[in-house]
């Protein structure tokens, strides 16, 4: 069974950001590894209506043009519901989340995902310290918070 993953924006758009860097350049090639495991189904990409609206607001057309290209890989999307903002609330208060990062996590969980990737250090810092583990309704479900060059060594992809 693939694994299933949820790509925070900024994963998304990491490749058009200045490659000089070598942190950021390193992010990307995980990012491209990541996409060729999606490609070959390894790996399913779970978007959301949160993740949408990020990409929809980015001012350089070309950046939100090539970073809506990779949507269409997604085969899994979370809708915006009652329970994703309820769920988001709670990780707005217990792990000091700001509101669209607990949207996309509620959205990661919601959505079934295992990993939740990105290149936030606030967000992949935060969970390095306390697991990201909640109770859903009678489940308890857990998501792994990875920067996606951290993945991919994990994955040893």
């Amino acid at each position: 069974m693939a694994i299933r993953l949820y790509l925070d924006t900024n994963v998304l758009c990491r490749p058009f950001d200045d490659q000089t860097i070598r942190r950021i350049r390193r992010e990307t090639e995980a990012f491209e590894r990541i996409l060729e495991k999606i490609r070959d189904r390894a790996a399913t990409l779970v978007a959301s209506e949160i993740l949408v609206f990020e990409i929809q607001r980015i001012v350089s057309a070309s950046k939100k043009a090539k970073a809506s290209g990779y949507l269409p890989l997604a085969r899994g999307y979370h809708l915006l519901s009652e329970d994703t903002y309820v769920l988001a609330e709670e990780m707005m208060s217990r792990f000091r989340l700001e509101p669209r990062d607990a949207l996309h996590v509620a959205s990661a969980l919601l959505g079934d995902t295992e990993y939740f990737l990105s290149c936030d250090d606030g967000i992949t810092k935060r969970f390095r310290r306390e697991s990201l583990s909640v109770r859903i309704g009678e489940q308890f479900r857990s998501l792994k918070v990875l920067n996606p060059e951290e993945f991919v060594k994990k994955m040893r992809w």
